[in-house]
């Protein structure tokens, strides 16, 4: 077990999930482990519901954390050391997360949003019984975003990262004959910008992509081809993503938590007729991609902690029909979900995740056999090319290509001093295109006997 980790003297908890921000965890399904120091032995801890990010108290009877409601909003709560009941110490609109016990056992710091910015909040905390008092009160700091809390052992000093970025598009001419990048990459656009999971229109002409107005906001926007003219074509509360256009380039698929879970959602490219597709009971949903004649969609459903797969008839409402799932895998424990579909329709490229080993890999699901092939043992976000044998990928800063019939994965593009994500190719496959992360972060330090 990783992720999220604190300290008692015999035992470790930990989240079996990670948050390095506060918008990356956004399905509920997160749990606690405990972890005996001296034997190794770990077990699940009953928190009833999802849970991520624990902290002990000082006094090692209570843990706090924080989790996604029905309403996948992140509020704060506290459970017995030995699990139970949960007490919830937050429930409002501000997202909440990233919770610390302070060494006296009397308040919780946090992150929220609370103020617009993500900063530092505490509240007062009845160490034994883990209810909260009082209203949260601001500890003032002069960051945009903090994340990554931690007390000194006496409590006078609590330390936290200030974490800024910027995530402009960038383009690569490419040589889809020799299956290579020409020249050097181009900015599309510039500035303090937040895009990620971009994707060029079926004519070339304009982008979709995830925009972040704030760092805590996530809107469906688009843009023209040079990076003019920038419009939201969802401008809310609700958290919006992995945006697709439909073939014929009249709309725009995405999955959105605005019904109380991530379900998958279409709207116009002009921005009207928002409207509701996926009514999963489930988890939510992830991850829809139109087949090539736009009468098809693939999506994967998240039960707890697996993701499956399955397609959904256009021509039908929800309703109407019963989603057909692709085959099990035989012989396969971990998740499989959809990334992308052929041109000529008579495969998909999945991402297979392995929970044992905590391992990535790559394969393609065939129609025609209904059989799926692993392709690649690493990378994300595959996206097939035009000649529907070979696709790129990403991983670790660097884009790949890879020939899924000799199984050859060859790297094409790696930037020199930034971070690499989300690539993704034109309808013509001239270009390539991907997600330009800069990061600026550095510790600080806070006399927190100031605020007691």
């Amino acid at each position: 077990m990783t992720n999220s980790v604190t300290v008692r003297r015999e035992q470790i908890v930990v989240s079996d999930k990670s948050s390095d921000v506060s918008t990356s965890h956004t399905i509920p399904n997160s749990s606690l482990w405990t972890i005996d120091v001296e034997t190794g032995n770990k077990k699940p801890l009953e928190t009833k519901g999802d849970a991520i990010q624990p902290s002990w108290s000082p006094n090692g009877k209570r843990i706090v954390y924080w989790f996604l409601d029905e309403k996948n909003q992140a509020e704060l709560a506290t459970i017995p050391a030995t699990g139970g009941e949960p007490v919830v110490i937050t429930k409002d609109e501000a997202a909440d997360w990233n919770p610390v016990w302070s060494p006296d056992g009397k308040f919780i710091y946090f992150g929220s949003d609370r103020g617009g910015n993500m900063n530092i909040w505490r509240v007062g905390i009845d160490e034994e019984t883990g209810e909260g008092s009082g209203e949260p009160e601001a500890v003032p700091t002069p960051s945009m975003y903090i994340r990554h809390l931690a007390f000194s052992p006496y409590g006078k000093t609590l330390a936290y990262i200030r974490y800024e970025t910027h995530s402009n598009l960038q383009s690569i001419a490419f040589d889809p004959e020799n299956l290579k990048t020409v020249g050097e990459a181009n900015m599309v656009t510039s500035g303090n910008k937040q895009f990620s999971m971009p994707a060029m229109s079926p004519n070339g002409e304009e982008y979709v992509l995830r925009s972040f107005p704030t760092l805590t906001t996530a809107e469906i926007a688009v843009f023209n081809r040079d990076g003019s003219n920038l419009r939201f074509l969802t401008n809310d509360k609700f958290r919006d993503r992995s945006p697709r256009w439909s073939p014929d380039g009249k709309r725009i698929a995405f999955t959105s938590d605005r019904s109380g879970k991530y379900q998958v959602w279409m709207i116009n490219a002009d921005g009207t007729d928002l409207r509701q597709i996926t009514f999963s009971e489930k988890t939510g949903v992830v991850a829809p991609i139109f087949s090539p004649d736009g009468s098809r969609i693939a999506f994967s459903e998240i039960d707890g902690k697996n993701q499956s797969p399955f397609i959904l008839d256009l021509t039908k409402t929800w309703q109407q029909q019963t989603p057909a799932p692709l085959p099990p895998v035989p012989n396969y424990k971990g998740s499989f979900s959809v990334r992308d579909w052929s041109s000529d329709g008579s495969k998909l490229l999945m991402m297979f995740y392995e929970t044992e080993n905590d391992e990535d890999a790559i394969a393609l699901f065939d129609f025609k056999t209904s059989a799926y092939e692993k392709i690649t043992d690493f990378g994300s976000n595959p996206i097939w090319l035009k000649d529907n044998r070979h696709f790129i990928f990403d991983k670790s800063n660097t884009i790949y290509v890879a020939d899924t019939q000799t199984k050859k994965t060859t790297a094409i593009y790696k930037p020199p001093s930034y971070a690499v994500q989300h690539a993704n190719v034109s309808p013509d496959n001239r270009l390539i295109y991907f997600r330009y992360l800069q990061v600026n972060a550095d510790v600080w330090l806070l006399d927190a006997s100031q605020n007691q």
